[in-house]
């Protein structure tokens, strides 16, 4: 269950941080996916599944506003 957690959060986020505008263009680790997997999900792998859950829904609800999560962080 949490591993199917973790693959959630990371699809989503990876579709959210690929879609930043960078003022010079895309980044190189926006083509990254493999490094940017391998980051957070070791970050994901140490956090409680209640936590897990709550960033899942928070993801989601983003999603469902239209709002980009990575842009609101970079």
């Amino acid at each position: 269950m949490e591993e199917h957690i973790i693959e959630e959060i990371l699809s989503k986020e990876w579709k959210m941080f690929t879609s930043v505008k960078n003022r010079g263009g895309k980044a190189g680790c926006q083509e990254d996916k493999k490094t940017f997997t391998i980051m957070r999900s070791s970050e994901f792998k140490n956090l409680h599944i209640h936590i897990l859950k709550s960033y899942l829904h928070d993801l989601t609800v983003g999603e469902k506003e239209n709002r980009n999560l990575m842009t609101e962080k970079y």
